[in-house]
């Protein structure tokens, strides 16, 4: 039985978050795809020592979140992102270009219909 996070470890999970957004953005800003799935992979299991009480899997999550709001897409999207993704791997949407990620959205809701 996991315990609920505390409102520190909440707020460091935001902040692990924010900058996994950071640097990925600024992959897509300078030459998109120098920073491959397996240099953010390292990145990540890194900055997840700072917080283990949320883990990989929480700030990951917590990263795609603040992704999708970022682009103005509705919260449900996280729900429909979370359907596709046999597809691809949670973290290699935070890779993505903005386009891709609509045009996946848009796939995705296609497929099984505006949830």
């Amino acid at each position: 039985m996991s315990t609920k996070p505390t409102r520190k470890e909440s707020q460091a999970c935001d902040q692990l978050a924010q900058a996994i957004l950071t640097i990925t953005q600024a992959d897509r800003l300078d030459v998109p795809g120098k920073l491959d799935l397996g240099d953010l992979e390292i990145i990540v299991k890194h900055l997840a020592k700072i917080c283990p009480a949320i883990g990989v899997d929480g700030i990951i999550e917590k990263a795609i979140g603040l992704r999708v709001q970022s682009l103005g897409l509705p919260s449900s999207t996280m729900d429909l992102l979370s359907l596709v993704e046999d597809d691809i791997q949670p973290l290699k949407m935070l890779l993505l270009g903005d386009e891709e990620i609509r045009g996946m959205v848009e796939r995705a809701n296609e497929e099984l219909g505006d949830v």
